[in-house]
């Protein structure tokens, strides 16, 4: 995908939004892992699921399970470096994008 194509993709998705006169919607899980650096410091990384976006405002039924599914995703994600994901805490934050 380039920038070209990703802009023109947020234009349609802006006047799709106009003329349903709802929002869309996005979920994504992230998580901010640490590791220490060569001069022993902490170096704060964050790291985020695919996410799902373009969700219409009468998905929210379904927001949970996408969610879960981000989860799943960020979960493995992270499994693939090596990240132990036992005891983890799970925050749900709602954040509104303008």
């Amino acid at each position: 995908m380039t920038i070209e194509s990703i802009k023109v993709y947020l234009q349609h998705d802006e006047i799709r939004e106009a003329m349903l006169g709802e929002e869309c919607k996005g979920v994504y899980a992230e998580a901010v892992v640490s590791y220490p650096t060569s001069q022993g410091d902490l170096r704060l990384q964050t790291l985020q699921s695919a996410g799902l976006w373009g969700l219409q405002g009468d998905a929210d039924g379904l927001i949970d399970t996408f969610m879960n599914d981000e989860l799943d995703d960020l979960l493995n994600h992270l499994c693939r470096f090596g990240i132990s994901v036992a005891g983890f805490d799970v925050e749900r934050v709602e954040r509104v994008v303008a």
